[in-house]
């Protein structure tokens, strides 16, 4: 009975509410770099896949004018860039946190041995696919902690071309932080989360069940 009432305690304060959309977050010729080799090249190597991965065709205007605003714009990349570390690694963190206590909570399913009839199969599916998900996010925080330093070091006013491809690499890194913290977070509320309340509930059962039992 000891067993089964820890599990349903376990359960019952298991609270996945705290996920919220990132906002504010800041190869080969046959395959695409993968999020590794971005952050291991060097930073002139960096500079050219940028210009590789995003070709600008400015004209003459169009450069001048970007030109008279990139200086003030790295300015204020700078000032941001400590603030999109400090949300990132703790959103890192905060998921780090949910995978370790899914996976804390699917061992000790696996130890259960009371009568409730209890299937963590598609628990333990979502469970690795969540931390796939999890350690892709860390990675790709980290890519875009590179790309804005990247960014606020370029000499813009003479390699003016190169700002603009490496302006455009940090706008898709961050689009993609939005994109996969919205992933992460579909998957908990809609994967996750659901087969956390079908366990509790069979777990809630017995124990009422044993509870009827004692009473009678």
């Amino acid at each position: 009975m000891k067993k089964k009432i820890t599990f349903f305690l376990v359960l019952s304060m298991f609270g996945l509410g705290l996920l919220t959309p990132v906002v504010g977050l800041a190869a080969t010729e046959d395959k695409p770099e993968t999020t590794t080799d971005k952050i291991e090249k060097t930073l002139d190597a960096r500079y050219q896949q940028y210009k590789k991965d995003h070709p600008t065709n400015l004209t003459e205007k169009q450069l001048n004018r970007l030109k008279n605003l990139c200086t003030p714009a790295q300015a204020k990349t700078k000032q941001l860039t400590q603030v999109a570390v400090d949300k990132g690694d703790k959103r890192s963190k905060l998921y780090q946190q949910i995978v370790e206590r899914v996976e804390s909570l699917v061992a000790e399913l696996k130890d259960y041995d009371g009568q409730a009839e209890i299937s963590i199969v598609e628990l333990e599916v979502k469970t690795t696919e969540l931390k796939a998900k999890v350690d892709s996010f860390k990675l790709d925080i980290s890519t875009y902690q590179v790309a804005l330093n990247d960014l606020s070091s370029i000499n813009c006013e003479e390699f003016t071309d190169t700002f603009k491809s490496a302006l455009e690499e940090v706008r898709e890194q961050k689009a993609g932080l939005v994109s996969s913290s919205d992933e992460i977070k579909q998957l908990i509320n809609q994967s996750i989360k659901p087969e956390l309340a079908k366990i509790k509930e069979a777990l809630s059962e017995q124990t009422d069940s044993a509870g009827d039992k004692d009473n009678g």
